[in-house]
């Protein structure tokens, strides 16, 4: 994949290949295969630009416009925008074409959540949390915890058991300086996944920044019961030994 090989490949015979294999993509006849052309140059440029001169970028611009033009409802296309302005590093315009992917997708359409719908309905929301993903990780770039929050809770709405976003808000929260959130957010992770050690563990952790010793050992003790042999637990055993408590 030549987009992936410009992350590994940085020299001027390798980008000058990329070029030419660019300049080779050439319209084929009928609109569906010129679409195709178009949407894997837009994907080219923007990779060269962000490996290689910015100036590919406008490049990039200049041939979405095209495709614009041509699949202006294509929820795909926004999603590839978006991509162009991540690279690029525009995050608050990739966040707006990751939106409109939303948008023109059919995730806000009641007949989608009829029954005879399900497969179509899992597929749209499969692609919605993909999308929801792009736009968490603009935030991020931006560092707009409130932003989010509100995201991570969008998805939590369409699936309430993904714990990597249980941990994502107990991070974000943490970030924030809202310890308390960010217990109860890992509290939540821990009621989905009794048996990882790690969300007792990183409750422990947060109870010892509140000062709050009592329940430090009292989630300590829970990941330990989990876990007796990990060693990043039996390292803080011994840690905190120094506030005068030992696990049970």
């Amino acid at each position: 994949d030549l987009v992936e090989s410009l992350e590994r490949v940085n020299s001027d015979k390798y980008r000058e290949n990329v070029l030419n294999h660019i300049e080779t993509i050439r319209p084929e006849s009928g609109q569906k295969n010129n679409f195709s052309n178009l949407f894997v140059k837009v994907k080219l440029y923007s990779a060269f630009g962000k490996y290689g001169d910015k100036k590919y970028f406008n490049l990039a611009k200049s041939t979405f416009n095209e495709l614009i033009k041509i699949s202006p409802y294509f929820p795909d296309l926004y999603n590839l925008g978006g991509h162009m302005y991540f690279m690029e590093g525009d995050y608050k315009k990739a966040i707006k074409m990751y939106e409109q992917a939303l948008t023109v997708s059919s995730l806000n359409d009641p007949e989608l959540y009829y029954q005879r719908y399900w497969q179509h309905r899992d597929q749209v929301i499969g692609y919605a949390m993909n999308i929801y993903d792009n736009i968490l990780e603009s935030y991020e770039k931006l560092g707009d915890y409130n932003m989010q929050i509100k995201f991570y809770n969008n998805i939590l709405s369409i699936n309430p058991y993904r714990l990597d976003v249980y941990k994502k808000m107990a991070n974000t929260y943490y970030k924030k300086g809202d310890f308390d959130k960010a217990i109860l957010y890992n509290n939540r992770g821990c009621m989905l996944n009794p048996y990882d050690y790690s969300w007792p563990f990183a409750i422990a952790l947060l109870y010892e920044e509140k000062g709050d010793l009592e329940n430090l050992i009292i989630y300590l003790n829970k990941a330990y019961k989990i876990s007796p042999q990990n060693k990043d637990i039996l390292n803080y055993v011994n840690y905190v030994k120094k506030y005068n408590i030992s696990i049970k």
